[in-house]
């Protein structure tokens, strides 16, 4: 484990112990698509911390060492794909008020953080569908389809 992951979790687990601190000045009653809204906005932001630091450490990079493939982040995806759902399950008015304790606010968000940071170098290729780890996808430009030899 390399020293930015050692910070990264030391800052998760600052994180859950100030979610555990302010729970009862945050709303005890949610619905659940609240929740999951605000369960990954705290993910999109660990997420875009990472990115940023890995920006910021990396030296520019020659175009030929960028590539360009048919994948996207895993955590990315399910992060997307999460926030979509929230938003609809709140425009829907789905779901009755929650109570939520203060230990089941730290446990969502510990594990939560968690998660991210494990799928953190996973990503979904479609073509052909998999999912793979690339340490550095940083580098790579999304192609939503195959170039047609025309376009080459």
């Amino acid at each position: 484990m390399v020293t930015s992951e050692k910070v990264e979790l030391g800052l998760i687990f600052l994180a859950t112990g100030i979610v555990w601190a302010a729970a009862p000045l945050l709303p005890s009653t949610l619905t659940v698509g609240k929740m999951l809204f605000f369960l990954t906005l705290l993910v999109f932001v660990q997420s875009l911390v990472r990115d940023l630091y890995r920006l910021a450490a990396s030296r520019r990079m020659a175009a030929s060492e960028k590539v360009e493939m048919q994948c996207m982040c895993l955590e990315t995806t399910l992060g997307v794909t999460t926030l979509l759902l929230a938003v609809v399950l709140m425009a829907c008015g789905i779901g009755r008020p929650l109570v939520w304790t203060r230990w089941e606010m730290t446990e969502l968000t510990l594990v939560a953080m968690v998660g991210c940071f494990l799928i953190k170098d996973l990503v979904l290729e479609w073509n052909p569908w998999r999912i793979r780890y690339d340490k550095n996808h940083i580098n790579i430009i999304v192609r939503w389809r195959k170039p047609k030899e025309s376009d080459v």
